[in-house]
């Protein structure tokens, strides 16, 4: 980005972002997600997803880790396109298996993953958006710009950013999904190359309005309420991101 973008409005840094990953071939996404809820007996019951992804456009690599009522899971998974179909290589508790898929399925599959990087859906109104603060922060100069997902916007959003693992703590069900009040939003712009470095949304108040639209005011709830509750996407190495193939050894040891 020029130095005179510095002096940008933050509604033409955020349509500047969007210009910049259009012709994205490749990144990295780091997606944490962090949901804090309180036990009926006043207990903090935390569950966390973290999700570390190498997304090129025929192939992926995924790492993730989740903490579930007291339970540790980590899982790494491989997408590989060959000719007509695609392989995903997965690990278990019980060794590695390999799938294969008809090729059409895996571009569903790895649209799903460039949706991380569909910010015309994070910022449906850049108008609400304002800046912030502009700082150092590890030897880069970082603007915060701060705004909403206006509510009738936040249902797809939630698809991208909450793990459906954590979401089925509260339901699953659609129809919970009304009435959505707004999601505020922190995103992180590098000023010098104008692309977005993270993006925390805040979900304590949306997953309080499915707890109101599950239970309502006469049936018991799980939990007595939603302590916290915050995603953040980080991103790096757009067009640059590390190259990878299947190991060896990971074939050889599918079940």
């Amino acid at each position: 980005m020029e130095n005179n973008n510095k002096e940008m409005s933050a509604e033409k840094l955020l349509t500047r972002a969007e210009e910049l990953v259009q012709n994205t071939h490749n990144f990295e996404c780091q997606l944490m997600v962090s949901v804090t809820l309180t036990g009926k007996d006043q207990s903090i019951i935390e569950n966390q997803l973290s999700n570390h992804s190498t997304v090129f456009q025929d192939k992926a690599m995924i790492d993730i880790a989740t903490r579930f009522y007291g339970m540790d899971l980590e899982q790494k998974s491989y997408w590989i396109t060959e000719g007509e179909h695609y392989y995903e290589y997965s690990d278990s508790p019980q060794g590695w298996s390999r799938n294969e898929y008809r090729q059409g399925n895996f571009l569903s599959y790895l649209e799903s993953f460039y949706m991380l990087l569909n910010f015309p859906a994070f910022f449906r109104d850049k108008k609400s958006f304002e800046i912030i603060d502009t700082e150092e922060i590890d030897g880069h100069n970082i603007i915060t710009l701060r705004g909403i997902i206006p509510g009738e916007f936040t249902r797809p959003v939630l698809g991208m950013v909450t793990s459906l693992t954590l979401l089925s703590i509260l339901t699953d069900d659609e129809s919970f999904y009304q009435d959505m009040p707004d999601i505020p939003v922190n995103v992180y712009l590098d000023a010098d190359t104008g692309l977005m470095t993270k993006i925390v949304f805040s979900l304590k108040e949306i997953n309080e309005k499915i707890l109101d639209n599950a239970y309502g005011d006469d049936q018991p709830r799980p939990m007595a309420g939603i302590w916290g509750a915050v995603s953040t996407l980080v991103y790096s190495n757009y067009g640059s991101a590390p190259d990878f193939e299947v190991p060896k050894e990971v074939k050889e040891n599918c079940k």
